[in-house]
């Protein structure tokens, strides 16, 4: 007897997240130097509003050395210059300081770090991509429980899934977590 399955269709598409956007800044991250990464830090940990001489002042820069790092930073919509200071995003500001996480010394991604990843989705569409009760007061639990409780429940969703976006099914296989 042929054993039929039905093949699930993952619901997960590029479309509702801005995964290029997102990408563009890991890679902006995974190039900048020790430097650049406390100009950052600084940026991270200082007001909303902040003078670049400051800034300077508080990691030994000048405001030259400063400026080629506050433009890429700019470009990145994590601040806007005005004049002599900066003005940082709230939002993009929640994206870095979940990024800038991983250059700790002592990173090791868990459970609260998955859950920050989570935060960069839309609200609206967790529930459209992954199959939680109606009733479910905390997503996140959700998830867990339905999706992440032990490695096996992982690797059984991971094994079912069936990718139709070329682009999303060449990110799983080379999670090295599903074979190819």
């Amino acid at each position: 007897m042929i054993e039929l399955t039905a093949v699930k269709k993952n619901k997960i598409t590029l479309s509702d997240y801005n995964y290029r956007r997102d990408v563009e800044n890991r890679l902006l991250l995974a190039s900048f130097s020790s430097f650049e990464i406390a100009v950052l830090e600084e940026i991270l940990y200082s007001s909303i509003k902040t003078p670049i001489r400051k800034i300077g002042k508080n990691i030994g820069k000048t405001e030259e050395e400063l400026l080629p790092i506050l433009v890429k930073l700019a470009k990145t919509g994590l601040l806007t210059l005005e004049g002599d200071s900066i003005t940082v995003d709230k939002e993009t500001r929640k994206y870095f300081e979940t990024e800038i996480e991983k250059f700790e010394p002592d990173f090791c991604p868990g459970m609260e770090f998955l859950q920050n990843l989570l935060k960069k989705v839309p609200i609206h569409v967790l529930p459209v991509w992954y199959s939680i009760p109606r009733t479910s007061n905390n997503i996140f639990e959700s998830l867990v429980e339905k999706y992440l409780l032990t490695p096996q429940t992982f690797q059984r969703y991971l094994m079912e899934l069936n990718f139709g976006d070329p682009t999303l099914s060449a990110i799983a296989r080379t999670s090295s977590v599903l074979p190819t």
